[in-house]
């Protein structure tokens, strides 16, 4: 069935065409920024019907239609209605709004074991001046003069030696625990990039390695760091951040361009888990991309090339469902190996185990209860989220064994509100916008913490997770999937169809065409680790280097079975198989939230045999919290605070920085995305009563289009 919407000077005209024999229309229903307004609902109804619109607003029709006893409904694109006192409003507003000189960005520089680097190819002599005036000070310059090229490699820390490696973070390389720059300098260069032994690290780094000959950028395994790349005839440069290539691209001369497209797919909507995330490894900035998560760049003699880690060769390999159980216990087994990597490097002393109610968290605590603790080194960390239940079962689940709770000496740092957003604005431009500004920076001796997090990008389904059994799962091409999937929310919408959700399907469709997979429902869940997880775990302004979060479930041969199995199983049994495998008594124990519980009842028999001896009916559940309130209490008295002053989420000040950045992206922008942006956004701003997290992630999003806004029109001056 076909739904064509025609708005009309102050009507809504529908026309409703290919309905299959025997169905008939039931019910119109009229949606004003997704929120019903009204109906006509009639036992029949002719296949066209007209609406009369008295309001400014996004409209869509939802139609209802029947056979028999069955009912059916289908979402109709949005479509925009302006009348002329909306149009006013906006021009006065436009005339009212400025962003001051105030909101220029710094480059943020993150603390130690994290560095930045930038290397520069060139057919021209490359003037260092010109970069070194955009760069923050402490920035050192490497220049490079061949026959045919110049380069450059620009980088936080100087590079000491000919054959010399840059890091930044911390990984397992070569069965070694690696944090920050200075260590990686005591392993070969050639450790880094073992493609052909799959012995590239995991963790949360990027590297460069500089040969004779041969320079090689690349990342961890999973993508955590990240490589952003711009490419021409006359210029190449790479940077392990974005803010700096724009920087670096600004003091080169390069006039840059906005990427309209993808600008406004970003903003097609202002709610929903994808939406929280950039859509592409296309970036704002034309010619800039993000690096494939199988992907590593090779420059030989001045030519640059992506090359494949063997991640793309690992997934294609042949999988036996005879072979599940001898892969789960290889997956099993390289997490434990993970903890166990960090448990026996002298540099820990402690080693906090996050403890919640989800999935991901009983994985790797099961882990952890398989293994042997003879240095005393894991302690539960564990907190009351006042989002979740999660401390009533964690409390129970914690109690079952005799592990002491965190109680780690700590200092937390946080600086002014307006530094800390400034921070967060150049830490995720063009990539993240569900994130807190006000997360301290932690400063601990010789701890880590091993998170819970990932799960849901390398052990169970999570974007799929509840279209594996839905008729999407059978579209072959990416745009049928994409314009389905986005037609099913089309009260999220913040732009209509034309000039604002059609962009984003072809963004989001191109995307799914360079992502791995063998299917667009495939290549959908598997673009969550590099576009979502990366960016929502890596933690770069928390994290220092006596303190470093670790996540022990990014197994490779856990990550093959989930993409091998997900749409064969199409639930989460890889997850509870994980964790029946490391600790049976765990796996039938309560989670927090119902739908985990649920999914476990309903398929526990399909589950691995290993058996508890135990039933989890028969396990006292004791929620006595008495020694976490203790530890608690001892841990307060050592934890130091540095301007850790709490900060109220302010819907005021929100609203208003909106509207400044907005109205600066409407100005300075380009013709094309005032056209698609002004009108729907401001009338947005003008009625939304959305809760509070959207407006941040709202808040986030119009910022990061302002900040790259700026940066182009510097570029050109």
């Amino acid at each position: 069935m076909d739904i064509n919407v025609v708005l009309v000077n102050n009507h809504c005209n529908i026309k409703v065409s290919n309905l299959e024999e025997g169905w008939f229309i039931r019910g119109y229903y009229l949606y004003k920024d997704g929120v019903f307004l009204k109906k006509v609902v009639k036992d029949y109804l002719e296949n066209e019907y007209s609406f009369l619109l008295e309001d400014s607003g996004l409209y869509f029709v939802k139609v209802y239609y029947k056979k028999g006893e069955e009912m059916k409904n289908k979402n109709s694109k949005v479509y925009a209605f302006f009348k002329e006192e909306t149009k006013r409003k906006y021009q006065s507003f436009l005339q009212k709004n400025r962003l001051k000189e105030n909101g220029k960005l710094k480059l943020f520089q993150p603390a130690k074991p994290f560095e930045r680097f930038a290397v520069i190819l060139s057919k021209h002599n490359i003037k260092i001046a010109n970069v070194r005036k955009k760069l923050p000070w402490n920035f050192t310059y490497k220049k490079q003069e061949k026959q045919d090229y110049c380069a450059l490699i620009i980088t936080s820390r100087r590079m000491e030696k000919t054959d010399s490696i840059f890091f930044s973070g911390y990984g397992i390389i070569d069965n070694k625990i690696i944090v920050g720059n200075k260590e990686a300098n005591n392993i070969e260069s050639k450790e880094l990039n073992k493609k052909e032994k799959n012995q590239e690290g995991i963790g949360n780094f990027t590297f460069l390695v500089e040969r004779e000959s041969q320079i090689l950028i690349g990342k961890d395994y999973f993508g955590f760091g990240r490589i952003f790349y711009y490419s021409t005839d006359e210029h190449t440069i790479i940077a392990n951040d974005y803010h700096l290539l724009l920087l670096v691209m600004s003091g080169l001369k390069i006039k840059m361009e906005l990427d309209e497209e993808v600008a406004i797919a970003n903003l097609a909507y202002f709610k929903g888990l994808l939406y929280e995330q950039h859509l592409s490894k296309k970036m704002e900035v034309k010619g800039v991309y993000q690096l494939p998560l199988e992907s590593y760049i090779c420059i030989e003699k001045g030519k640059f090339s992506l090359k494949d880690t063997s991640l793309r060769s690992n997934l294609k390999k042949d999988f036996l469902i005879d072979d599940y159980e001898k892969l789960l216990q290889e997956a099993a087994d390289e997490i434990k190996q993970n903890i166990a990597t960090i448990y026996q490097s002298n540099r820990f002393k402690n080693l906090l185990v996050d403890v919640t109610g989800g999935v991901d968290s009983r994985i790797v605590f099961s882990a952890v209860t398989s293994m042997q603790d003879e240095k005393k080194k894991f302690q539960i960390h564990t907190f009351d989220d006042k989002r979740t239940k999660d401390i009533t079962v964690s409390i129970p689940l914690c109690n079952l064994f005799s592990y002491p709770y965190d109680s780690v000496p700590i200092k937390k740092e946080l600086k002014r509100r307006k530094d800390e957003e400034k921070i967060a604005r150049s830490l995720n431009m063009g990539i993240y916008y569900y994130h807190d500004y006000y997360r301290s920076r932690i400063y601990a001796k010789n701890t880590a913490r091993l998170l819970g997090g990932g799960g849901e990008a390398v052990a169970r389904p999570y974007y799929t997770r509840y279209l594996l059994k839905d008729s999407i799962g059978k579209i072959a091409v990416e745009e049928k999937f994409v314009e389905e999937l986005f037609g099913r929310k089309p009260d999220y919408a913040l732009l209509p169809y034309q000039d604002g959700i059609d962009k984003c399907i072809k963004t989001f469709a191109e995307e799914l065409k360079t992502t791995i997979g063998e299917n667009p429902l495939e290549e959908f869940e598997n673009s969550y680790v590099l576009l979502r997880s990366a960016p929502h775990f890596s933690h770069e302004r928390v994290i220092t280097a006596g303190f470093l979060e670790w996540n022990p479930i990014y197994a490779k041969k856990l990550y093959f079975l989930k993409i091998k199995t997900y749409s064969l199983f199409k639930n989460s049994k890889l997850a509870f198989d994980l964790i029946k495998y490391f600790n049976p008594i765990l796996v039938g124990l309560p989670y927090e939230k119902e739908v985990n519980n649920t999914e476990y009842r309903t398929i526990k028999e399909q589950l691995i045999s290993k058996n508890a001896k135990i039933k989890p009916e028969e396990i006292e559940w004791n929620t006595d919290d008495s020694k976490w309130q203790k530890a608690n209490r001892e841990k307060e008295k050592v934890t130091k605070y540095k301007n850790c002053k709490a900060i109220k989420e302010d819907r005021e000040f929100y609203m208003k920085e909106i509207r400044k950045a907005f109205c600066f992206c409407m100005k300075h922008g380009s013709a094309p995305l005032e056209k698609a942006l002004g009108l729907p956004i401001f009338h947005w701003l003008e009625n939304n009563n959305v809760n509070i997290a959207d407006l941040i992630t709202f808040y986030h999003k119009i910022y990061s289009l302002a900040d790259q806004i700026r940066l182009i029109e510097e570029s050109r001056k």
